[in-house]
């Protein structure tokens, strides 16, 4: 089988894909994967965001075979824990039985919903359809979105979670808790969740602040001390609040 990692940015994110290149190059020769950089922007999408939708389909109809694996992560997304051979930790959590594995929103964004900065995917039929699915249709207008959930979330992430409630083509996704997805968008479980995350994503920020994130998470996980905890270094007050545990009530989902 072969193992691909994936990653797409336009020209406002060319930036953090120049500084992580050379580390996510380091880490595809030191796990055997294949490292696919994507910087194009494409005629048609509804907006930058649906281009890693892209990206992947691409990967599953040109280069992946049944049984590979693609590993999707934005281009504001590290990984942190370098030893960690992504494919093999998720099958020790049960990937194997799943077609797609993404970290979930907890209660406070409704029923069901996940934040698509990481994306993991076993190649097969279904997969391929999924994904050939979402580029064809495209974004669900926030009206139609329903009670309790975020209208800020990207609309990549609403037609996502849609496919798994209306349960299409049996795909079923593999529900991860923040360690994969770790940042703001996924709140973790307490303020000391960092020092265990597999990857880092400082989402909902400027783009300055994530390049000085990231860029000093490099420079102290190569000194052996860890990444910069985007959820500890606010502007608010007091302890951060400690959020429930991550549902896993949608259909197709664990």
């Amino acid at each position: 089988m072969k193992k691909f990692l994936l990653t797409h940015g336009d020209a406002k994110y060319w930036p953090l894909l120049d500084l992580q290149h050379h580390w996510d190059v380091g880490y595809c020769d030191l796990h055997d994967y294949v490292f696919i950089e994507d910087r194009q922007s494409t005629p048609g999408l509804p907006d930058f965001y649906w281009e890693k939708m892209r990206v992947i389909y691409r990967c599953l109809m040109n280069d992946a075979h049944d049984g590979d694996f693609l590993a999707f992560k934005d281009a504001d997304a590290l990984i942190a824990d370098r030893p960690v051979d992504l494919y093999i930790q998720l099958c020790t959590e049960g990937f194997l039985n799943y077609d797609v594995a993404c970290a979930k929103y907890p209660e406070n964004n409704g029923k069901s919903g996940w934040n698509t900065g990481t994306l993991f995917v076993n190649a097969n039929d279904k997969t391929r359809k999924l994904f050939r699915r979402l580029l064809d249709g495209g974004p669900i207008d926030p009206k139609d979105w329903g009670a309790g959930h975020n209208q800020t979330l990207g609309w990549e992430e609403r037609a996502f979670a849609k496919q798994f409630e209306d349960s299409a083509e049996g795909v079923n996704i593999l529900s991860l808790d923040s360690r994969w997805n770790y940042g703001n968008a996924i709140r973790p479980l307490g303020r000391k969740a960092c020092k265990n995350a597999i990857i880092l994503h400082p989402a909902e920020k400027p783009v300055a602040y994530k390049l000085d994130c990231i860029r000093r998470s490099m420079d102290l996980i190569n000194a052996g001390a860890g990444p910069i905890d985007p959820l500890a270094d606010w502007d608010g007050k007091g302890e951060l609040p400690v959020y429930p545990p991550m549902n896993h009530d949608a259909p197709g989902c664990c």
